[in-house]
């Protein structure tokens, strides 16, 4: 089958914005403790020496994420017999909130344990041969429990740099209204992820404050195969995420 798909900029845009957020929270927190370092030495002081000495620190995080689908067309999709023409994904934003577990295991390398509870909505366009179009738009809450291996820079003054990386096991938790319906597309309840990103310590006088650029990409085919127009286009159906995270320690 041939078609033209024109790319939507959608993605690209929320990716955008999250890391214009991200470099705007670092400044907005960082830029007094630099400036008052840069201009009177005497007066500037490191807070939370002890800080990093201990083995373990607890904390909460609020999420942001722009999600969508990454889709894979079937035999069917290719083959002359199918009605449908296109399958879009479209990029859709998301929040959540979560708990931190942090347990330093070396000089500069933490495990996290981050559980999180994050309320997605995924949109998909379906466009057909006949000129009409259908989106199937899936909302659901998903309880996470991200594993991730943390590796810490040397800190300067007040501020640090981290990477980190690990998989992301969830689970969907209520139930789904209309999940028996049989014009919409039907997805699975659990999902599994790899995640990787990168982050910054700002040490204050009273807490660590961390903002966070972290993507995830699914590896668990999260299609529910049935015999709708929905389900026969797709092979494979995937999540993938570029979310801010911002710790309180």
């Amino acid at each position: 089958m041939l078609f033209n798909i024109k790319p939507s900029l959608k993605s690209e845009k929320s990716i955008f914005k999250i890391i214009f957020a991200f470099l705007l929270l670092l400044i907005l927190f960082s830029a007094p403790s630099a400036f008052a370092q840069k201009t009177n030495r005497r007066f500037f002081t490191k807070n939370l020496t002890d800080y990093d000495d201990k083995r373990l620190h607890y904390g909460i995080c609020l999420v942001g994420t722009s999600n969508k689908f990454v889709r894979k067309y079937s035999d069917y999709f290719n083959s002359n017999s199918d009605s449908t023409f296109a399958v879009n994904p479209k990029s859709d934003l998301a929040a959540g909130v979560g708990l931190l577990i942090n347990y330093k295991i070396a000089e500069h390398w933490d495990i996290r344990f981050s559980p999180v509870v994050n309320f997605y909505q995924r949109s998909i366009e379906y466009r057909f041969t006949s000129g009409s179009k259908a989106t199937q738009t899936i909302e659901s809450s998903f309880l996470e429990f991200p594993l991730l291996l943390k590796y810490r820079s040397m800190r300067r003054g007040n501020v640090g740099m981290y990477m980190l990386a690990g998989v992301k096991p969830g689970i969907e938790i209520g139930s789904k209204k209309g999940e028996n319906r049989i014009d919409l597309v039907k997805t699975d309840n659990i999902d599994f992820s790899i995640e990787y990103g990168f982050g910054f310590d700002l040490y204050y006088t009273y807490f660590k404050f961390s903002p966070e650029i972290r993507f995830s990409h699914g590896i668990k085919n999260m299609i529910v195969s049935d015999n709708t127009v929905f389900a026969k286009s797709l092979s494979k159906l995937t999540t993938h995420n570029v979310s801010l995270y911002l710790y309180f320690e």
